[in-house]
């Protein structure tokens, strides 16, 4: 069979998935949102494309038949949602959770995770604990039916089908054939070269169903990865409410051309590019990154030309573990920072914080002085927007392995030569009291400032010892669901509609 007539096939695959979602959606909730009218004019429009191709005659008579039933039940469908006045335009709930689907998990398999347990064991166990702290229908896993931004998920659903064939060529062949204006497509490119993601497609493809690869130092890759990561980025973009917190695969180390620190695709910035894209306003970005190895392949993608996003990156990390980039690196990269300490480097409209926890050990009381400095940063530059009336937009790239207790070499490891002792990982690491202040002032910054604040998007990047990773998760949704608590009427599972 020819390419066009596999991506003609994956295309009307994709398409009667979407329309079984949506019917799902209409059907089971009553929460119809304008995201949910725009999924079915766009499936409507998709359905209709297939039926005009000239491909379209050569299907057999059965064929014809469930795409011809599908336009039809499509129409009535959408007519039910205008006549029923079913379109409702009610704020989303104020948060949402985002985990990987299960089946998601089990494709992170054999992936790198700093410590004794890989991605899979990694996630399961912070997914499981999630879920003993929520009720089922505050979390949202990967491709949900339900969204509260839509996102045409068709072009991505057809190249995942032509990667799951195995056929790299065929899998070139589906990317090559996403329109230039698609906004998730842009947002990638504006972050990676597209040589790059066509070799990780490439690489994904050819691989057996469980087989994993070393593409680069730290770096595995599986036959699914990088359905894996789209779908984790398309749920993102499609859950745009103004709090999410997203449990997911690290990103902040992935550069624009190659993958490093078990990080594949930068995932936070492909979201900033994105909201830049389709913003209705312009937006101030502040970043605040608490992992403890440095936010390198972030920084060195924001700072590049191909980024216009204004922004602030403040970099909480300590420069003598990996990748062990300290002050006359940043120096070699950014040139001369704007402050003689060497803490801040300035480029137009892009800001970048080094908070070097090598040099910014604990006070005696209070909370820790990167924390305390980052803090006092974010509410500068809300004061400062408010007065302005202009709108920020908050990324919190997380890493628990910032954590007094890590253990993790990845964390502790001091220039490779020795390892980070109990006494000095009090003074240069965060305690569980430093991060439940931390988190607690960042909530109450967003609750100041709900005029200003129009998204909050909080991801976990590192942390690798278990018994860390679940009691700052514990902490963090504690702290999360005193300020955001759950709303009955948000996802009624209650017939909308009668079949």
């Amino acid at each position: 069979m020819k390419f066009e007539e596999l991506l003609y096939q994956y295309k009307t695959n994709a398409v009667l998935a979407e329309k079984q979602r949506l019917s799902q959606w209409a059907y089971q909730f009553s929460h119809h949102n304008p995201a949910f009218f725009q999924g079915l004019k766009a499936c409507s429009q998709h359905l209709e494309e297939i039926k005009s191709s000239s491909l379209f005659t050569g299907l057999d008579n059965e064929a014809q038949y469930v795409i011809l039933r599908q336009i039809k039940t499509m129409e009535q469908l959408t007519q039910q949602v205008i006549e029923l006045q079913l379109l409702k335009k009610d704020s989303p709930p104020a948060i949402t959770y985002q985990v990987p689907a299960y089946d998601e998990i089990l494709a992170m398999r054999g992936l790198y995770a700093g410590g004794k347990q890989d991605q899979l064991a990694r996630l399961l166990k912070l997914v499981k604990t999630l879920k003993t702290q929520l009720a089922p229908k505050q979390i949202t896993e990967t491709m949900s039916p339900l969204s509260h931004h839509w996102v045409d998920r068709l072009p991505w659903g057809v190249l995942c089908q032509a990667i799951r064939s195995r056929d790299g060529k065929l899998a070139k062949a589906a990317f090559d054939a996403i329109p230039d204006d698609n906004p998730v497509l842009k947002a990638l490119l504006k972050v990676h070269d597209q040589a790059y993601l066509l070799s990780l497609i490439k690489t994904c493809a050819a691989l057996a169903a469980r087989e994993v690869k070393e593409i680069d130092t730290d770096i595995l890759c599986g036959h699914l990865t990088f359905e894996v990561l789209i779908h984790e980025l398309l749920t993102t973009l499609e859950q745009r409410q103004q709090f999410n917190f997203c449990l997911g695969l690290p990103t902040h180390h992935a550069y624009r051309d190659r993958g490093a620190g078990f990080c594949i695709l930068n995932k936070l910035a492909v979201v900033m590019a994105y909201e830049e894209l389709t913003a209705d306003v312009p937006f101030h970005a502040v970043i605040i990154g608490t992992d403890i190895n440095r936010d390198d392949g972030l920084n060195s993608v924001l700072m590049a030309e191909t980024t216009t996003q204004t922004f602030t990156h403040i970099d909480i990390h300590d420069s003598r573990v990996y990748p062990w980039q300290d002050e006359s690196v940043l120096r070699e990269r950014m040139g001369a920072p704007i402050e003689e300490k060497g803490r801040v480097w300035q480029k137009e409209n892009k800001c970048y914080h080094s908070v070097d926890l090598a040099s910014c050990s604990r006070q005696r009381r209070g909370c820790h002085a990167a924390l305390h400095y980052a803090l006092e940063e974010l509410e500068r530059l809300l004061a400062h927007a408010a007065k302005k009336k202009e709108k920020i937009m908050l990324f919190l790239p997380t890493g628990w392995d910032s954590h007094e207790k890590e253990e993790a070499p990845c964390g502790k490891e001091i220039n490779q030569e020795y390892t980070l002792g109990s006494k000095e990982s009090h003074s240069r690491r965060f305690s569980d009291e430093d991060l439940l202040y931390f988190n607690q002032k960042i909530v109450e910054l967003v609750k100041q400032y709900p005029d200003v604040l129009c998204r909050v998007y909080w991801q976990l990047e590192g942390g690798y010892t278990e018994h860390v990773n679940v009691q700052q998760l514990k902490n963090t949704v504690r702290i999360l669901n005193d300020a955001y608590p759950q709303v009955d009427e948000a996802l009624e599972n209650t017939k909308a509609l009668v079949s």
